[in-house]
């Protein structure tokens, strides 16, 4: 969906401070994190201490609000709460990557 839409280049991490190191070696200008728990919240601090700029969007299923608002609270740039259907993945990453 994202390089057929010209979204840009697609990396993908396994999480924790996989995904802290990746974007730090990579450093692309969008990331999207799934939300499960608080490890997930720790990556957004992570990421936006390396660059407060970096657009975030997070994604989070129903039940884990709390840590998407904390992810918000922390730097994240925007969210998407499960189900996720593409035409909103899509518009959401286009608004927010200023596409």
């Amino acid at each position: 969906l994202l390089l057929k839409n010209e979204i840009g280049e697609c990396w993908e991490s396994n999480g924790g401070i996989e995904a802290v190191e990746k974007y730090r070696m990579l450093k692309p200008n969008l990331v999207i994190i799934n939300i499960l728990d608080m490890m997930g919240v720790e990556i957004v601090k992570r990421i936006v201490a390396i660059n407060p700029n970096v657009k975030i969007l997070v994604l989070g299923s129903s039940g884990y609000e709390s840590y998407v608002g904390e992810a918000i609270q922390s730097g994240a740039t925007d969210y998407i709460i499960e189900p996720i259907n593409p035409e909103n993945l899509l518009s959401t990453l286009m608004k927010i990557s200023g596409k």
